[in-house]
Formats: structure tokens, sequence, C-alpha cells
């Protein structure tokens, strides 16, 4: 049961990660992403504050 759980929270962050890293693409080239972040908050199906805080968490990981 355990390792099902781990193959679903990995894709998950998979998911998520690929919808994230193109708006680190935008800031990087200093355009506004805010539109981004609401895009995709609405992909992934998430609040826009949830999808922020993944966001910075993503981009505090590649950083």
């Amino acid at each position: 049961m355990g390792r099902g759980i781990c193959v679903v929270n990995e894709r998950l962050a998979k998911q998520r990660a690929a919808v994230l890293r193109p708006i680190l693409e935008l800031e990087n080239k200093g355009e506004p992403i805010s539109a981004a972040i609401g895009d995709a908050a609405w992909e992934l199906g998430l609040a826009k504050s949830h999808t922020w805080s993944l966001y910075r968490r993503l981009r505090g990981l590649l950083h």
C-alpha cells in the first residue's frame, strides 16, 4: 500500500513541476508571472495561494 502512495506522490510532484517550471523561465526573462500562476492554479486544480507556495518552493530548489 505504501509503495502505491509513493508512486502517486511522485507522479503528482512531476506534474506540478512540469506546469510550474515554465513560469521560472518567464520570471528569469523579467516578465510578469501572476497570470501564469493563475493559469497553473486552474490547470492543477489548486488555489492560487497554494500554487504560489509550490512555485516558491520549486524556485528555491532550482536556484
